[in-house]
């Protein structure tokens, strides 16, 4: 455990730190909660190339795969990236799915290539100010005509749309805890 808890020190400093902790002690409610099947519903219907950014244990990542998605997917920690892919072999959807380990904003991602691509309280909500409008640039770019953004944050759209200049919400839904934001190039 404790090699464990110094790669989570070393992986990314303070704002991570909770979630390091959280998935380390199984204490991870979004890692144990079903897929946001309501939330992710008219955007999955017609399978294609998908981004799972912050995928954790891959409860969305695996739901778009058995739906017949390729998905990429992606989480800053090691430990949870192993778990999801477990959880890929188990299911049988290992051919599905390709898992990256790292900062999201980092990846180098094909231009036009996702039709859709999720953020469920990954970079988007934990990223400074500064570098939103940076990550917001790096999707739009991997994004194909057409493509979705579905973005579950703290922000409100507004806040979102003053960060950056990309992507412009093209649908809010509220929930008690946060909001889904549905974004597009523009």
């Amino acid at each position: 455990m404790r090699s464990a808890w110094a790669a989570a020190r070393a992986l990314e400093p303070s704002t991570h730190w909770f979630y390091a902790k959280n998935y380390l002690l199984s204490e991870a409610a979004w890692a144990r909660a079903a897929p946001d099947q309501e939330a992710l519903s008219g955007y999955v219907e017609r399978p294609g190339r998908a981004l799972d950014m912050g995928c954790g244990p891959g409860r969305n990542a695996l739901h778009l795969a058995q739906l017949g998605w390729q998905v990429q997917a992606v989480d800053l920690y090691p430990w949870v990236v192993r778990q999801a892919q477990r959880r890929a072999r188990q299911q049988g959807l290992q051919d599905r799915l390709t898992f990256t380990c790292g900062p999201a904003q980092t990846l180098r991602l094909p231009p036009a290539y996702f039709d859709l691509m999720i953020d469920v309280l990954g970079p988007a909500s934990d990223l400074r100010p500064a570098d939103i409008g940076r990550y917001a640039a790096q999707l739009c770019r991997s994004l194909k005509a057409g493509g979705t953004i579905v973005i579950y944050t703290y922000l409100s759209a507004s806040e979102l749309e003053q960060k950056q200049s990309s992507l412009r919400v093209t649908r809010c839904r509220e929930d008690p805890l946060g909001r889904w934001l549905y974004l597009q190039p523009g």
